[in-house]
């Protein structure tokens, strides 16, 4: 296959799944995804405009990558490594502080995930920020940014999702993802459900 008929490829599967997005069939947008010649990026990049669009802040991106590193460096014990990444780290020496509690209460996560206890707020929060050092900002504005988690059963954890696109998306794309995130906070093994959260599944009903 030619370049030029790769890109005659591309740009008519940018049609189909633009005119998709656009009638907001998402499901379909993801079928034809699915069968064509895009990248993953590519899509994304079409989905930011019918979704939350999101600039990338070079700070914030670095200060995420920097925060990725000294998590990595704290769960074998290189402090070394730590005060040298802190050196020419856009972090202050707070929010290293508060990454090095976090490591240090991942025991406390894990007995309370067990037990049913565990603060899903706070969960959230650190689940998310683990996400966001995995993958650009304008996905994690798109995809991330609106999902939250219900603790279900034993080791089963809900991830609530703004839209069907959304959920479909996650399911299919960022499962693997989001079950490392959860991992790596509570300490543990969990079983993920996606769902449509509770107020738009309301909202979709009344409309029917």
């Amino acid at each position: 296959m030619t370049t030029t008929t790769e890109e005659q490829y591309k740009e008519f599967d940018k049609e189909r799944i633009t005119n998709a997005l656009a009638k907001g069939d998402f499901k379909a947008a993801i079928t034809f995804f699915n069968y064509s010649a895009l990248t993953t990026d590519e899509f994304e990049e079409l989905c930011q405009s019918y979704l939350t669009p999101g600039y990338d802040d070079l700070q914030a991106f670095l200060k995420r990558k920097d925060e990725e590193r000294i998590r990595k460096a704290l769960t074998v014990n290189q402090a070394e490594l730590v005060e040298l990444i802190v050196k020419t780290s856009a972090l202050t020496r707070t929010e290293v502080a508060d990454i090095k509690k976090d490591i240090t209460v991942q025991t406390d996560y894990h007995q309370a995930f067990d037990s049913g206890n565990v603060p899903l707020d706070d969960m959230r929060e650190k689940v998310l920020n683990y996400i966001s050092s995995q993958i650009s900002a304008p996905s994690y504005d798109t995809w991330m940014k609106e999902i939250y988690f219900e603790k279900q059963e034993e080791k089963a954890l809900i991830v609530y999702c703004p839209n069907e696109f959304a959920r479909d998306w996650l399911e299919e794309r960022y499962a693997a993802l989001i079950y490392e995130a959860v991992k790596l906070v509570v300490g543990t093994e969990t079983e993920l459900v996606f769902k449509l959260s509770p107020q738009k599944e309301d909202t979709f009903n009344s409309s029917l």
